[in-house]
């Protein structure tokens, strides 16, 4: 009714102020007054007046609009959808999973979860508890329709498209401009389209399954026909027939998509958007007065050379394959390929070149032990490493590194200078090598050498361990309520160390575990020699 009113719907499916029982459909009743609504558990469709309500969603994968009124929606835990309408809203996202769609108002989301795709029509974006925002890198790359991990989730858990070379228009392809010169793929063509399919497989986890139905959601259709002013156009990922539609124009340089034919890159371009990729740029499309959403690549990473999204393009991209930025963003979506670079694997980092770093499976070390300076490295996906004292402006720039999203890289190897090393949820085996260096170990149970120099040694959650050269004789120790300190009593060997969160420590004779309480107060167990059951003092 009208009014101000405060609705907790409780655990289960809801729908408020939502559905007409009668005619089967949802029906938005002209109610004023301000509403607070709480879905509770479940999956609920929640739907405020004309005022400014609030709407919570709280757990499951919920459904929010606001409509009218400057209304502040928030999802909770769960994949959600939240429509603010009308009204300057406020929205509160706490999973990448959820969807904001809103064109109207001065907006705001507060978001309390890393690496969210918030759509461009949303004014003000503020990171709460810690979020980091997307890399710019990805960002660029991607459309608002890709909010929420939804090209992804088109797929399920299969992540399968199919893929068809159709002899005429689809019928449900009401497009007139698709059907202009219609004419199907060639032998050749059919054989450089499977050949990119089967490249894309070997990049992103994706699979394709070729059917001769174009009529099935998520599948390709390759197809060409006459296009006045660009050389291919194709379709976003979609929950409709049309997604992932690529057409190419009846040109002699789509004849073949050899290698090193303009044709190639134009092929590798359009699967691009059937994946997800929009343009980098803010000037109109060819063919099209459409312009991609912000943000903007600007100056030299706006080329091929780092996107084949971008139409400033360069011979040495006329191939089948994506580009780096290219392969960041869409193993964003998708996650990297699990059958790839599935062995134990190093990486090395190199100071004359960017480092993208990516891999499918094995135990895998980042390594900078070859580097003539020290680095900035971080096993978390979406982070930005550096060699040197600073970051550059451009991810792309010499000594620049980030590991891809999805990729999971466990061991890091500092250089024989002052490093920050961090690592991930992963147990990780860090060693910073010479130099003082500052090791934090994030979330898992990690072992931390900090090696020769005096190093900051933070484990973070989990059960971590220090690890040392030396036997528990050759050190000293010292507590605070929040630090314990290892000095090596012999020259040139591991230094001063600082301990912050870490409850192990291993020497070459013998392992402590350490517990300090906010008393300073230290309990002291030998786990052994090694691993024994030996007794010892407390260090002092």
């Amino acid at each position: 009714e009208d009014g101000e009113d405060y609705v907790e719907a409780g655990d289960g499916d809801d729908e408020v102020n939502g559905y007409d029982g009668v005619g089967g459909a949802y029906t938005y009743y002209p109610v004023a007054g301000i509403k607070t609504i709480h879905g509770g558990n479940g999956n609920d469709f929640l739907v405020g007046g004309s005022a400014g309500d609030v709407l919570y969603g709280d757990e499951g994968n919920d459904q929010l609009y606001g409509r009218g009124g400057n209304d502040i929606l928030s999802g909770g835990p769960g994949a959600d959808y939240l429509n603010g309408g009308p009204g300057d809203d406020t929205y509160y996202v706490s999973d990448i999973h959820d969807v904001i769609e809103d064109v109207s108002g001065t907006d705001t989301a507060y978001v309390a979860t890393s690496f969210v795709k918030i759509p461009s029509s949303i004014e003000k974006v503020i990171y709460t508890d810690g979020a980091q925002s997307l890399p710019y890198w990805v960002d660029a790359l991607l459309p608002d329709e890709a909010a929420g991990n939804a090209f992804e989730s088109l797929l399920g858990s299969a992540h399968t498209y199919f893929y068809t070379f159709p002899t005429s228009l689809p019928t449900y392809d009401t497009n007139y401009n698709h059907g202009l010169g219609f004419k199907p793929f060639t032998s050749t063509q059919m054989a450089r389209a499977e050949a990119a399919l089967s490249y894309v497989s070997s990049v992103i986890d994706v699979h394709f399954q070729k059917t001769y139905n174009p009529g099935v959601l998520n599948t390709f259709v390759f197809a060409n026909n006459d296009q006045p002013s660009s050389a291919g156009s194709g379709n976003f990922p979609s929950d409709y027939m049309i997604g992932s539609d690529l057409y190419f124009d009846n040109s002699s340089l789509n004849a073949t998509f050899a290698d090193r034919t303009y044709g190639a890159l134009t092929l590798i371009h359009e699967l691009g958007h059937g994946l997800g990729l929009e343009h980098p740029f803010s000037h109109a499309q060819a063919g099209s007065s459409s312009v991609s959403d912000p943000p903007y690549l600007t100056g030299t990473e706006e080329s091929t050379a780092w996107t084949v999204m971008s139409y400033n393009d360069a011979p040495a991209q006329y191939y089948l394959s994506f580009s780096p930025l290219d392969i960041a963003a869409l193993q964003y979506i998708y996650g990297p390929s699990k059958t790839s670079r599935t062995g134990n694997d190093t990486y090395k980092v190199s100071a004359t070149e960017p480092n993208f770093i990516w891999d499918g499976a094995g135990v895998d070390t980042l390594d900078a032990s070859t580097l003539n300076q020290g680095a900035a490295l971080y096993l978390t996906p979406g982070y930005w490493g550096y060699v040197g004292n600073n970051k550059a402006t451009n991810i792309t720039a010499a000594g620049q590194v980030t590991v891809n999203f999805g990729s999971a890289i466990e061991n890091l190897t500092g250089s024989s200078f002052a490093d920050k090393l961090y690592g991930n949820e992963l147990d990780n085996q860090m060693s910073g090598g010479m130099g003082n260096d500052w090791l934090e170990g994030w979330a898992g149970d990690d072992t931390l050498v900090g090696g020769q120099g005096d190093d900051q040694l933070q484990g973070g959650s989990g059960i971590d361990t220090a690890l040392f050269s030396g036997a528990y004789a050759s050190y000293t120790f010292a507590n605070t309520s929040s630090t314990f300190t290892v000095k090596d009593k012999r020259a040139n060997a591991d230094g001063i160390d600082v301990l912050t969160s870490v409850e192990r420590l291993k020497f070459s004779d013998k392992s402590v575990a350490i517990d300090l309480d906010g008393n300073a107060g230290i309990v002291v167990k030998v786990i052994g020699a090694v691993l024994g059951s030996e007794a010892v003092k407390i260090p002092g």
